[in-house]
């Protein structure tokens, strides 16, 4: 799947979206919930939180573009390719485990909410052994804070599911030896940058 078949995924959930409204009522019946430290704009907090869901999951294309291109030289180009593979994964399958009637039931941009929180929490634990070993992200990211309102929107039990999925998937990675750090020293020229 290409970083250009996931944008039209994501389009058609958009579209989806501004017909049904579904996110941004899910939203409404459930902003009391929201951690405090999440402050939203008194008139329509539901757009607000829709427009970040809707930046959050537009990174994806963006990430897999990059990370793509950065496959193809250089010291960490090998790094990359079963990276870009896990996260069109996540957005080819649905999550399963038990939960996948969850995930089934849900359409449009709830669904690649889900999807891309895995995209995203993928990225930093990867990101988080990458600077252990060679001192530097395989990809810059800015989303980490986003990820946390991601994490609160999707509910704590759901989103700490799709959390302990990255981490067993990334446990299998490294155990298979998937995981391929360069052992040369990297230079900051060598990272993928993303918004």
């Amino acid at each position: 799947m290409s970083p250009s078949v996931i944008s039209s995924l994501i389009a058609e959930a958009k579209l989806h979206e501004a017909r049904t409204g579904q996110l941004q009522e899910l939203f409404r019946v459930n902003l009391s919930r929201l951690h405090h430290s999440i402050h939203l704009p008194k008139h329509e907090p539901e757009r607000h939180l829709l427009e970040i869901v809707e930046q959050y999951v537009d990174a994806i294309p963006e990430f897999l573009n990059v990370m793509m291109h950065k496959s193809y030289s250089g010291i960490m180009a090998r790094s990359y390719q079963p990276l870009v593979t896990v996260i069109r994964s996540f957005f080819l399958q649905p999550v399963n485990h038990g939960i996948e009637e969850r995930v089934d039931e849900r359409l449009g941009m709830d669904c690649l909410m889900h999807q891309a929180f895995m995209a995203h929490r993928f990225l930093e634990e990867i990101n988080d052994k990458y600077i252990v070993k060679v001192g530097l992200p395989i990809l810059e990211t800015r989303h980490m804070s986003t990820t946390l309102i991601i994490h609160d929107l999707i509910g704590d039990e759901f989103a700490n599911f799709l959390d302990q999925s990255v981490c067993d998937l990334i446990a299998l990675m490294e155990s298979e030896g998937m995981l391929a750090m360069p052992r040369n020293q990297v230079s900051d020229s060598e990272v993928a940058i993303a918004g």
